[in-house]
């Protein structure tokens, strides 16, 4: 059973009658809008620290898959935040490099850099193009990545 929210944030507190996010606006990877990461703030570093640099601080089992979602049906209270966009354009970002500018920017040292490769895939549950479990999503996941530019070549 879902959560539901006692005070509509749209509706009670933007004073908004329709959520202004239509579906024809929701973040397309095959034809993406621009990105512009400094726009998310702190969820950037957020999602960078969590993504990234914590799995890498564990000694052991350095692997993560990690997951963002939303899922409201009938108020579409979750949609319309950017989440797709940013774990998508920002994992293309990562992948271009191997997370190299990332992890500078966040002051890992060269030999961590080094050691440390970072591959980065997205997904949606998508049920359009049938991917409607864990498995095809991961599926999804991986195809991002080997489609990833990796400088001038795919990764």
């Amino acid at each position: 059973m879902a959560l539901k929210s006692k005070k509509s944030v749209l509706s009670e507190v933007f004073g908004l009658k329709e959520n202004p996010f239509k579906s024809s606006h929701i973040y397309n990877v095959d034809k993406p809008d621009v990105f512009v990461p400094e726009m998310y703030g702190e969820q950037l570093d957020e999602f960078h620290r969590k993504f990234f640099l914590l799995p890498l601080g564990k000694e052991s089992n350095k692997q993560v898959i990690g997951a963002l979602w939303s899922s409201h049906k009938g108020d579409d209270l979750g949609k319309g935040f950017g989440k797709s966009m940013l774990m998508a354009e920002e994992s293309r970002r990562i992948n271009k490099d191997f997370g190299r500018a990332m992890l500078e920017k966040e002051e890992v040292g060269e030999q961590d850099i080094e050691e440390n490769p970072i591959l980065s895939g997205y997904c949606t549950f998508d049920k359009s193009k049938a991917v409607q479990s864990f498995p095809a999503a991961l599926l999804d996941a991986v195809i991002f990545i080997l489609e990833s530019k990796y400088g001038e070549d795919s990764t």
